[in-house]
């Protein structure tokens, strides 16, 4: 995808690290699960470490490569997923307090709308990345790399961000109306189920 980026969204993203947000909240906004209701949050924060940042007792780096190997997808860091991670973690926390909620409701009609409320199971997780076109694991990892030197240095030296400010989108500019309308992002869900013998 191609364009102009969103003035708006640099505009903020340069105010937080300006530190318009204390680096602590953000942080805290970024631990998984954070967004999650507080029932679910201990619990699932757990089931996490124990699946995700641990193997044989070791602790996992941060991913900068990911893959699919039957889909045979190769890509790194997702521009997004500071943002989408925890959204969609807060949804399967809000439908899993609804679900629990209705569940133990003496009410006939609570019951069948139980029935309705999205399901996804104690044992979910969400990742996302970003698939890359060339160069296969090594285009993927210089992508993550790029990410985060770009972010890295616009956090540490304040001259880049007057820069990107000063030469940058301007907060209320953007895509034009008809690049929005040609464009499309596409997205590929991939879904995995853990059963068990019940």
């Amino acid at each position: 995808m191609s364009g102009d980026p969103s003035g708006g969204t640099l505009a903020t993203v340069l105010s937080i690290m300006d530190g318009s947000i204390s680096s602590a909240d953000v942080i805290a906004s970024q631990r998984q699960w954070a967004l999650s209701p507080g029932a679910y949050q201990s619990r699932v924060s757990t089931l996490h470490v124990l699946i995700e940042t641990t193997v044989k007792g070791k602790k996992v780096p941060s991913r900068w490569v990911y893959t699919l190997p039957f889909a045979n997808w190769v890509g790194g860091k997702s521009l997004m997923e500071f943002v989408d991670v925890p959204i969609v973690q807060r949804t399967w926390g809000l439908n899993e307090l609804r679900r629990q909620t209705l569940a133990i409701s003496s009410d006939p009609q609570a019951r069948e709308e139980h029935k309705l409320v999205p399901y996804a199971g104690p044992n979910f997780t969400y990742e996302e990345f970003g698939k890359t076109q060339k160069f296969g694991r090594l285009g993927a990892l210089l992508w993550s790399v790029g990410l985060a030197v770009v972010f890295g240095s616009l956090m540490l030296i304040p001259p880049l961000r007057w820069f990107a400010r000063k030469f940058g989108p301007a907060p209320g500019t953007g895509p034009s109306d008809e690049y929005v309308v040609l464009v499309t992002v596409r997205f590929r869900v991939l879904t995995l189920f853990l059963l068990s013998g019940h």
